[in-house]
């Protein structure tokens, strides 16, 4: 009773909401797979049929040999031979057809995700660190997919597994049924006790997977300054210190299933001994043949573990509700304003910002309205053929601006808006974001040909589009030098280029686009006066109606300005396009 009460107190504290909407979440993905879902279905009972089929011929096999009656002793090896190979058959099959199905429900659960990342709402998205994310790509969401196709098919195979071993027990000793099932509640009783431990060990661990994960994708993703400044020893430092906290959990889980191995195990074992003891008597007092007994131990371990795949489907789904908790988190971020509508036209030759009475904070409290402003009132401008620069000292703010323009973010009060040369005025949000070319600050160069990098931007781009690109962002010069030209392969990171030379691509990737409105964050950071003076000439004669916005400091950048806005202390200011700002 103590047990019975631990067990059912234990399945009041499991939030049993969660978890089945973690499973109707999951069974929608096997909705168009259904077909294949009951053929695996199906081939578990074929198998389970035939495994019968087997175990019965084998009792004959036994009773003809021990009998010495050798009349059938050809026909019932041929059918123990026979069942045993389409047994196997069949299972092979069964693997085959549930590995394709896996492959194919994880892959559309992974496009999925992946597109409800894309288009999240950037804030919402950013709390979140790369290696926790990639941990639910690589480890969540092929656990969820296998069990999302394999739980029905399991299910029915353990049932009919179940229900057959016992139809034939009964068939031959009713006694024998009853010993078979005796340790059907007390492992039950057991094995359920380890519910809610299993999930909260499965959270842990989930956890501290994603912990190690991100500080092993975050040292490598700064390789280069951990070698820099002689750092590798202290990272190997904090890496032992995770492993080890990853040791001890693993550890502690793996004393916890070994208890409740060795448990069940006796459980299981006692009543083995009890049903072999009471096989002997029967045999010794000659009601039953050798081959009936072979027959009832086969089938009593069948029956028990076929219970056991029927019970552990609860621990099954609480186990798997972590990994589809995780990924549902990632499919039910919000979705960021105009993500759902595809850009529709063709671009405007012309477009204009403008920013009315904007305010945001990234750390305002949404039920007390209250906390650090990054931008407050701001009024912005910047119309086509202008070239408008943002200043102001570092942390300021310039990088937020320029979120705001790429909707990226939303202001909390005031408009940001594009007007395109008719006069038609569009709220910034993800559907029109197109009408946006941008380099960010830093390296944003991938793994591949410098042609892949320009066609990320515009896939049907031309070689010549490609190489007016890179004249226009002065990189032509040393490309051309390169073997191969277009096709040198850069490493990650742009890794075998100078940052200047990879922000040049950078520059030359975004003018391919073409698009009306040009954001420029700290592009030319890497960049001598001479070249970026020689980038801003060409932008301005090759994209005379392009609507440029550069965040700069150098007075020789500020110069070529027709508009320079300044912010400080979260107010931006404009400021004479000749006045040097001192910035």
């Amino acid at each position: 009773m103590g047990a019975l009460r631990f067990f059912l107190d234990r399945l009041r504290n499991v939030k049993w909401k969660t978890v089945l909407d973690d499973f109707r979440w999951l069974i929608r993905y096997t909705s168009r797979f259904k077909g294949q879902i009951a053929l695996c279905s199906a081939l578990n009972i074929l198998q389970t049929s035939f495994g019968l089929v087997s175990a019965i011929a084998g009792k004959y096999t036994l009773d003809i040999i021990t009998g010495y009656d050798r009349s059938r002793l050809w026909q019932v090896a041929a059918i123990l031979v026979g069942s045993s190979a389409v047994s196997l058959a069949l299972s092979s099959l069964s693997g085959r057809l549930s590995l394709k199905t896996r492959i194919a429900v994880t892959n559309r659960m992974e496009e999925d995700i992946f597109v409800s990342v894309m288009d999240a709402d950037w804030l919402s998205f950013s709390r979140y660190q790369t290696g926790d994310i990639l941990n639910r790509f690589r480890s969540d969401i092929p656990s969820s997919a296998q069990y999302a196709i394999n739980w029905l098919p399991n299910l029915i195979g353990s049932l009919y597994g179940f229900a057959a071993a016992l139809i034939v027990i009964l068939h031959y000793d009713p006694t024998m049924a009853l010993i078979a099932l005796a340790s059907v509640p007390f492992t039950f009783l057991v094995s359920q006790k380890a519910i809610y431990r299993t999930r909260e060990y499965g959270i842990r661990q989930r956890k501290i997977s994603s912990v190690l994960f991100s500080f092993e994708s975050e040292a490598f993703h700064n390789y280069d300054t951990i070698k820099a400044l002689s750092l590798g020893q202290d990272y190997a430092k904090k890496l032992r210190a995770v492993q080890q906290d990853t040791c001890r959990l693993s550890m502690e889980s793996n004393l916890y299933s070994i208890r409740t191995t060795a448990l069940i195990t006796a459980i299981r074992t006692f009543f083995q001994f009890l049903a072999f003891g009471y096989c002997l008597y029967r045999l010794w007092t000659g009601d039953i043949t050798y081959g009936t007994m072979t027959l009832f131990m086969s089938q009593r371990s069948s029956l028990a573990a076929s219970f056991s795949g029927v019970t552990g489907a609860i621990s099954s789904l609480m186990s798997t509700s972590v990994s589809a908790s995780r990924v549902r988190e990632l499919f039910e971020l919000p979705r960021e304003p105009g993500a759902a509508d595809a850009p529709g036209g063709a671009l405007p030759k012309k477009a204009a910002i403008l920013m009315k009475d904007v305010s945001f904070s990234y750390h305002r409290d949404p039920a007390h309205g209250s906390g650090k402003e990054e931008i407050r009132h701001c009024v912005f401008a910047a119309h086509p053929g202008q070239i408008v620069a943002l200043t102001g000292p570092s942390g300021e703010g310039k990088t937020t601006l320029f979120r705001l323009m790429l909707a990226l973010i939303r202001p909390e009060e005031g408009s940001v808006s594009f007007e395109t040369e008719s006069g038609e005025r569009f709220p910034a949000d993800a559907c029109v974001r197109h009408m946006i070319t941008y380099v960010p600050q830093g390296n944003s160069i991938i793994a591949g040909t410098i042609e892949e990098n320009l066609k990320m931007i515009k896939e049907d781009a031309t070689e010549e589009e490609m190489i007016a690109a890179l004249k226009i962002a002065c990189a032509w010069d040393y490309v051309k030098d390169l073997p191969g030209q277009l096709q040198y392969r850069l490493a990650e990171r742009g890794k075998g280029l100078s940052e200047g030379q990879a922000q040049r691509i950078a520059i030359a990737r975004a003018l391919l686009r073409d698009a009306p409105i040009l954001l420029l964050d700290e592009f030319t950071s890497a960049l001598d006066p001479e070249t970026e003076k020689r980038i801003l000439d060409n932008i301005s004669r090759f994209r005379r109606d392009c609507t440029i916005v550069i965040s700069a400091h150098r007075p020789s950048v500020l110069a070529v300005c027709d508009r320079i806005y300044t912010i400080r202390n979260g107010i931006l200011s404009e400021l004479p396009a000749a006045q040097d700002t001192g910035a």
